[in-house]
């Protein structure tokens, strides 16, 4: 039975993060537990109470991990995929890789799992990085019962997150050619 069932995400606006990870007193998505400190983080940067990382910051390369979320999925577009980020931005070198992995499907309600490993697959992170953000492709295939091709786009900014480097942006693009929103933030 196909779980993932993609539906358009509603609203043609930007989403950010902060409507993944937002808090459920303010009617937003509720992230999972795991990811609280990544909340944390993304609400830190979200109020400005994080400096766009210096020139200095952003010297050879730095290794992230972080999450991925892919808001107003399912059939009743009351889901979210969050998936695992790992990024490594080559500041010297202008580029930014790394991957996706070990998605699951949580209620935006609630942010309880819905059926633990119901997704496999890992989506690729490929781009360039430059003038404090980075920009990259979101690409693979998510399973459930059905493959669905995912060809989305990252963009974000650079951020000093207490002298480690940081990254806040969105995700947009095609889940099985049907248009979705969602944000990503990963640190050192």
């Amino acid at each position: 039975m196909n779980k993932f069932g993609f539906a358009l995400c509603a609203g043609a606006a930007a989403m950010s993060l902060s409507a993944c990870l937002g808090s459920e007193e303010e009617g937003e998505a509720v992230i999972p537990a795991e990811y609280a400190s990544l909340e944390t983080l993304y609400n830190a940067i979200d109020e400005g109470d994080l400096e766009q990382a210096s020139a200095s910051l952003m010297t050879g390369s730095a290794t992230m991990t972080g999450v991925v979320v892919i808001s107003d999925i399912g059939e009743s577009e009351d889901m979210q995929a969050v998936g695992d980020l790992s990024l490594t931005a080559d500041f010297d070198g202008g580029t930014a890789s790394g991957s996706a992995t070990s998605f699951e499907l949580y209620s935006e309600t609630d942010g309880s799992a819905i059926d633990d490993g119901a997704l496999t697959g890992t989506l690729t992170v490929a781009g360039s990085v430059g003038n404090g953000g980075m920009s990259a492709d979101l690409d693979g295939t998510l399973s459930d019962d059905d493959p669905h091709v995912i060809d989305m786009t990252m963009n974000g900014t650079f951020y000093d997150n207490g002298g480690d480097v940081a990254v806040q942006g969105d995700v947009s693009g095609t889940i099985d050619d049907e248009y979705h929103e969602g944000g990503f933030v990963a640190t050192e």
